[in-house]
């Protein structure tokens, strides 16, 4: 069920569904929302957990803020909305941009029942994007133009999906190009991206990286991670694993980036099985 509440000012929109331990699933950057990253997983989470999956400020139906937010603010947000909802603890679960969020959050110190990392952001310092969308990230004309061409040619979408975000051409279906076309319309989403990308890749490395306090994470911890991610590699998501102190680390054969969309009954299966390991 789609609901919104104000939170520090802004309207969120976030999906809920469920009853029992609350569960909050974050989305990432760029074509995501929280309908595009768990809309088809909600339903299978919720016969068990309370399911919260909030659209970040700018995305798929929250309001867009005044200004850009970097990874601090979203994580000041976080807490505000989790506060807002009332939840005493909960299981944290994010996605790239999303998991960085959530590392962040627990490393504050703030209390979560468990923490899922999902194709996290934050785990390393190297950039590891080819180096055309590497310079377009950097240049605003070179990225208004990539990005125009995605609003502009389907094909070009297609292509981005198929061969930099997910490991197998043929997952990648004419419904979910079109689902994330919808995504790619909106010049806010566009804007909240740019801003944030452009913030966090600087000359010497990327800004937000958390491997040196890895081992303050005292929470038990599921690394999930696509073998063939060529955006953020799996390399980074195994050596988080030895600093981590309680976790787990599962690395999906033939899968990219965006594992809950392309492997999504194996994300459920790893997940739930997590989370019933240390049930009372």
């Amino acid at each position: 069920m789609k609901r919104q509440r104000l939170v520090s000012g802004l309207r969120i929109n976030y999906l809920e569904a469920g009853a029992g331990e609350p569960i909050l699933l974050l989305h990432g950057t760029a074509i995501d929302s929280a309908q595009l990253s768990y809309g088809e997983v909600i339903e299978q989470f919720a016969k068990n957990y309370h399911v919260i999956a909030p659209d970040w400020p700018g995305y798929g139906e929250s309001e867009y803020p005044a200004k850009a937010l970097d990874l601090e603010e979203y994580t000041e947000l976080l807490q505000a909305l989790i506060e807002d909802l009332g939840l005493a603890k909960v299981h944290l679960a994010g996605f790239s941009m999303g998991g960085a969020i959530a590392l962040n959050y627990v490393l504050k110190g703030y209390a979560v029942s468990s923490l899922t990392l999902i194709s996290s952001y934050g785990l390393g310092k190297r950039v590891h994007v080819p180096l055309l969308p590497f310079v377009a990230l950097r240049v605003p004309r070179l990225a208004a133009s990539l990005w125009f061409g995605m609003r502009l040619n389907k094909n070009l979408l297609g292509f981005i999906l198929r061969y930099a975000i997910f490991a197998r051409a043929e997952n990648v279906t004419d419904s979910l190009i079109d689902e994330v076309y919808e995504q790619v319309k909106k010049p806010m989403v566009e804007h909240a991206f740019m801003q944030w990308i452009r913030g966090e890749i600087g000359v010497l490395g990327l800004k937000s990286h958390y491997q040196k306090d890895l081992h303050q994470v005292k929470v038990p911890t599921l690394i999930l991670h696509g073998a063939r991610d060529i955006v953020i590699p799996a390399a980074f998501a195994r050596n988080a694993a030895k600093f981590i102190p309680e976790a787990h680390l599962c690395v999906l054969k033939n899968c990219g980036h965006w594992l809950v969309r392309e492997q999504p009954n194996n994300f459920l299966t790893e997940v739930e099985g997590f989370l019933a390991s240390f049930k009372d």
